[in-house]
């Protein structure tokens, strides 16, 4: 898919009009499976947004454990470590899939931020829904059980359960793969048939 087309889908017209200069930076990427976008602790160089594939952001804990701690897969939806833009990542984003993107290089992207209102908007917009969800992904991690969790992933991240190991799910909840598994069975759900648990 070509970049235009790519942001055609995203964006009315009018507004792809106007970021046409961002756009002309934009770049394809393509990463492997286990490949990381960025480190965490690192200052990003460049900002993606998802045209196929999963990522996932991840940090360690005091004891060494690899968390789970965010998702991205949807079309167009952009896989950010910090914020703001310019920001060393609060986490390592690491591919989980086979995953094609579209490459912005970080300082211009942040500098045309700064100098178009209509660019300022959109980057406000992006955060108050990353805030809004991130809240929700609190709530869920301390008020709900292990179903309830395993039942709120399947609404937030249609079709995920079929594609990612359950490690990173149950991570991702707060859960053994134990549990996960258990509340699997509570709600009467399966995964994939036969799919082989990663």
């Amino acid at each position: 898919m070509l970049i235009h087309e790519f942001f055609t889908q995203l964006l009315p017209a009018d507004e792809l009009s106007i970021l046409q200069p961002l756009l002309e930076m934009a770049r394809p990427r393509y990463f492997q499976k286990g490949e990381l976008l960025l480190a965490e602790g690192e200052t990003p160089t460049e900002i993606v947004f998802i045209q196929k594939g999963v990522f996932r952001g991840f940090f360690y804990n005091a004891g060494g454990k690899d968390v789970a701690d965010c998702f991205c897969y949807r079309f167009g939806e952009p896989a950010v470590p910090s914020l703001p833009l310019d920001a060393p990542a609060h986490v390592s984003m690491e591919a989980l899939t086979k995953s094609n993107v579209i490459s912005f290089p970080a300082a211009p992207l942040a500098e045309f931020v700064d100098k178009s209102s209509f660019a300022l908007r959109l980057y406000n917009k992006l955060l108050l829904e990353s805030l809004s969800h991130h809240v929700e992904i609190k709530k869920m991690l301390y008020q709900y059980t292990a179903a309830q969790k395993y039942a709120w992933f399947l609404e937030n991240y249609p079709g995920l359960d079929e594609v990612i190991g359950d490690k990173y799910i149950a991570s991702f909840l707060g859960v053994t793969p134990v549990t996960l598994s258990r509340a699997r069975k509570a709600l009467g759900s399966t995964k994939g048939g036969e799919k082989k648990r990663r």
